[in-house]
């Protein structure tokens, strides 16, 4: 599947894996709530705007895996409400990082309806 990038105010641009492509970029609403599309792509980088989010699933791929990086504004201590369609281990959604501008990590399989947690969180990329 192509990776797809978007930006906000601008149309998405459809490119291979192959050429380097960086995955679908979502600008987090402040206090509101947004929608990730995962037929726009599988790899996804959300970044918090001046606050907190929640965010919803669309399009769940069906035996794929997706991977979810979230990024904190210059701020931090940005918090993210995740949809019941996402499934963690023991029920508990991990912990983000909260320090400005920290970025994690998290991968997900789904099955069409969910996303079942396939890895622990690797918090605070660098």
């Amino acid at each position: 599947m192509p990776l797809i990038r978007t930006t906000p105010g601008n149309p998405a641009s459809v490119a291979s894996p192959a050429s380097g492509a960086a995955p679908q970029s979502i600008a987090l609403a402040v206090g509101g709530t947004t929608n990730i599309d995962f037929s726009l792509g599988e790899f996804v980088v959300c970044t918090f705007g001046a606050g907190n989010c929640t965010i919803t699933f669309s399009n769940i791929p069906s035996g794929k895996r997706v991977s979810i990086s979230i990024v904190q504004d210059s701020v931090g201590s940005r918090t993210l409400t995740w949809p019941a369609t996402a499934k963690f281990a023991a029920a508990t959604a991990p912990t983000l990082s909260t320090g400005a501008s920290k970025r994690d990590v998290i991968n997900f399989v789904g099955d069409g309806t969910n996303l079942y947690q396939a890895s622990t969180l690797v918090a605070d990329v660098r």
